[in-house]
C-alpha cells in the first residue's frame, strides 16, 4: 500500500498515503460510478513502512448485524439495524452514541460497542471498551510499532488504559512478518491486533502472509483485526481479500499520506540534509492525513464490536495539497526555504538502487509510484468525521508543531 524512500530502512521505514471513499476496481484505477455504487480501485498499506499512495473504495462489503444476518452496502458504507435489517441509513440502538458514531446493541445498552472519544492532552481520542471485554481494558498487540503509525496507535491505546504489545523486529515482542515463528507468541492472550504490514502491505508475499497471521490470530483467539491499507494501491487489494477470508472479525483502514511523511524518516530527512524534497510525485493533489487521527480512528474501531466489522473506512485529511503545496507551507511557517522537485519513478528508482534497496523492492515500488502517483487520490475522505464524530486535524496545524519542535532545523 505504501511506497517506500530512499533510506527507509527501520520498521518506520514506510510512508502512506490514502483517503476517501472505498472503491475497488480490478484495474488499479479508481473509478466511481455514476448510479453511486462503488468501483473498487485500489487500496494497500505498508505498515508503518512505506511510503502509500492510494485511492478507492469497497463496494460490496459485508456489515454483520446482531441477529447473524449480513447486510452489504455500496461504497464502503455499512448499515445495521438491531433486528438485522439494512435501511440504507445508520442505525442506532437506545444505548447512545460513541464519538459521533452509533452504537448498536440489540437490548440497546452500550454492551461491547461503547466508546467515548474525550481526548487527551496528547491530542488522542479515548475509549473506554473494546471488542466485549467486561474490564473495559483489553490487549492489543500492535505490529509495526516503532513506524509512524504503529506507533501512534501503541500510544492512543495505552492512553486508552489499555494493555499493548509493541511489536517490533527487535524488542520485548518480537515479531517479524516473514517469520511466522514469532507470531504465536506475540498474538496468545491478545483481544485485538493492529496489522501494519512490512515492507508494504501491497509487496509480493503480503497476502499470503497477512492471510496466515489471521488464521493463526483466530485460532489463539484473537477476536478483531484491525488493517492498515491505502488507497488506490490495487497492489494491496489481494491482502485485504486474504485478511476478509481468514474467519476473523475485521476491519480495513485505508489511509492518505501520511502528514508525518515531511517530519520523520526519508522525506524529512532528505529536506534537512539537501533542503528540499526530490520525490516522484509530480503535481498531483493528496489529502494528507495526520496519523494520530489514523490512531484514534483505529482506537474507535476497536472500541466499537461489531459496528465496523466487515468495513473497508477510507481516512485522510480535509485539504487537497500538492507535495509542492506542501513544501511550501513548511518553508513558510519554517522561517528556512525548501526546494521541490518532481522527478520520474524511474529516476527515483536509480535513487533507490544507489542506497542499496533490493533490486526486487525497487522494480515493486517503480510500479507503486508509477500507478498510484496519478492524480487517482485527488479527493478527500469522510473516515474520520464517520468514525470520530469530528474533522480531521488541519496540515498547517501539523507544520506548526513540527516546526516549533525543531523538526527541520539543520
Amino acid at each position: 500500500m505504501t511506497n517506500k524512500t530512499a533510506n527507509d530502512t527501520t520498521d518506520d521505514a514506510t510512508n502512506r498515503t490514502t483517503g476517501g471513499t472505498a472503491t475497488r476496481a480490478t484495474g488499479g484505477t479508481a473509478a466511481r460510478t455514476t448510479d453511486g455504487t462503488a468501483s473498487r480501485a485500489t487500496g494497500g498499506t505498508a505498515d508503518d513502512a512505506a511510503i502509500r499512495t492510494t485511492g478507492g473504495t469497497a463496494d460490496g462489503t459485508a456489515s454483520r448485524t446482531t441477529d447473524g444476518t449480513t447486510t452489504r452496502t455500496t461504497g464502503g458504507t455499512t448499515t445495521r439495524t438491531t433486528d438485522g435489517t439494512a435501511d440504507g441509513t445508520t442505525s442506532r440502538a437506545t444505548g447512545g452514541t460513541a464519538g459521533g458514531a452509533a452504537i448498536r446493541t440489540t437490548d440497546g445498552t452500550a454492551g461491547d460497542a461503547a466508546i467515548r472519544t474525550t481526548g487527551d492532552a496528547r491530542g488522542y481520542a479515548t475509549s473506554d471498551a473494546v471488542s466485549g471485554t467486561t474490564s473495559g481494558t483489553v490487549t492489543v498487540l500492535v505490529t509495526g510499532a516503532t513506524g509512524r503509525v504503529g506507533s501512534r496507535v501503541a500510544e492512543a491505546a495505552r492512553v486508552a488504559g489499555h494493555e499493548v504489545r509493541a511489536a517490533a523486529r527487535s524488542g520485548p515482542v518480537l515479531f517479524d512478518w516473514n517469520d511466522p515463528a514469532t507470531w504465536a507468541d506475540a498474538l496468545r492472550g491478545a483481544d485485538a491486533a493492529f496489522l501494519a504490514h512490512q515492507p508494504d502491505v501491497g509487496a509480493p508475499g503480503a497476502a499470503e502472509a497477512v492471510g496466515a497471521f489471521a488464521r493463526r490470530a483466530g485460532e489463539l483467539g484473537v477476536r478483531h483485526l484491525v488493517l492498515l491499507s491505502a488507497r488506490g494501491e490495487h497492489q494491496a487489494l489481494a491482502t485485504e481479500d486474504a485478511l476478509a477470508g481468514a474467519g476473523v472479525r475485521w476491519t480495513v483502514v485505508r489511509a492518505a499520506w501520511f502528514a508525518q511523511n515531511f517530519s520523520e524518516g526519508p522525506m524529512a530527512d532528505g529536506m534537512r540534509e539537501r533542503g528540499g524534497l526530490v520525490f516522484p510525485s509530480g503535481e498531483v493533489l493528496e489529502p494528507f492525513i495526520d496519523v494520530r487521527d489514523i490512531a484514534d480512528v483505529v482506537l474507535a474501531v476497536l472500541g466499537a464490536g461489531e459496528r465496523y466489522a466487515g468495513r473497508v473506512l477510507e481516512v485522510s485529511g480535509g485539504r487537497l495539497l500538492s507535495f509542492r503545496d506542501a513544501v511550501a507551507e513548511i518553508s513558510g511557517a519554517g522561517g528556512r526555504e525548501f526546494t521541490y522537485a518532481p522527478v520520474s519513478a524511474v529516476e527515483y528508482g536509480a535513487v533507490l538502487r544507489e542506497i542499496g534497496t533490493p533490486e526486487g523492492e525497487v522494480e515493486f515500488l517503480i510500479d507503486l509510484f508509477e500507478t498510484n502517483l496519478d492524480g487517482r487520490n485527488a479527493y478527500v475522505s469522510d473516515g474520520v468525521r464517520e468514525v470520530l464524530g469530528r474533522g480531521p486535524r488541519e496540515f498547517v496545524d501539523f507544520v506548526h508543531e513540527a516546526v516549533a519542535a525543531g523538526t527541520w532545523k539543520q
